[in-house]
């Protein structure tokens, strides 16, 4: 009964449905958090989802952060995430994974370290399914962007390991791949204007 009365205290503080699905749900949640188990299983949630034992915050977390808060101001919040993801199968956790990797800014970046003719100094070329960035590796901010529909065409000297590209308003850039073979350069380049 308590467990029931802390679910609904949970969901009204978040402003949660107190239908009976999400409040068992959550009833159990709090059941495994004061590790109670319930004489009748529950559907909604797998097996190895109760067994688990409560996360342990020391575990969990960086060194910087446990310096910085206590582990009892994340216990409640690990246990709600735990909660979140624990009703799922490891497979639909992964899958949960990726989609939120997908959606991160720099995703589908292939980086190099260049050479730019002309500037003596490193920095670097990322290149993405829809853009070629040129980054400040000391800041990490991008200098210049260029679509790819601005290629018109590009170059590799196999002997000399220099890549031209020819974009529009007569730029033309000349590089060095230094961290890579040139080859992979063109092959990203290659790839991403092929699908795009």
């Amino acid at each position: 009964q308590y467990a029931r009365w802390a679910a609904g205290c949970h969901l009204a503080s978040r402003g949660g449905s107190l239908s009976a699905a999400s409040l068992r749900a959550e009833a159990q949640g709090v059941l495994g958090a004061l590790g109670v188990q319930t004489r009748g299983e529950d559907p909604t949630v797998p097996s190895w989802a109760l067994s688990r034992p409560p996360p342990d915050p020391r575990q969990l977390l960086p060194p910087r952060f446990q310096r910085k808060f206590k582990p009892k101001q994340f216990a409640s919040q690990l246990m709600e995430i735990l909660h979140r993801v624990g009703t799922l199968t490891p497979g639909q956790a992964r899958l949960r994974f990726v989609e939120a990797w997908r959606a991160l800014p720099g995703f589908g970046l292939g980086h190099f370290v260049v050479r730019f003719q002309g500037t003596g100094r490193d920095e670097i070329l990322a290149v993405g399914p829809s853009q070629l960035l040129r980054i400040d590796p000391s800041s990490g901010a991008v200098t210049r962007s260029w679509r790819h529909s601005d290629l018109h065409q590009w170059d590799v000297n196999w002997d000399s390991q220099q890549v031209r590209l020819w974009l529009t308003g007569d730029v033309t850039l000349g590089l060095r791949v230094l961290s890579a073979s040139p080859r992979v350069l063109h092959q990203f380049l290659g790839g991403y204007l092929a699908l795009g």
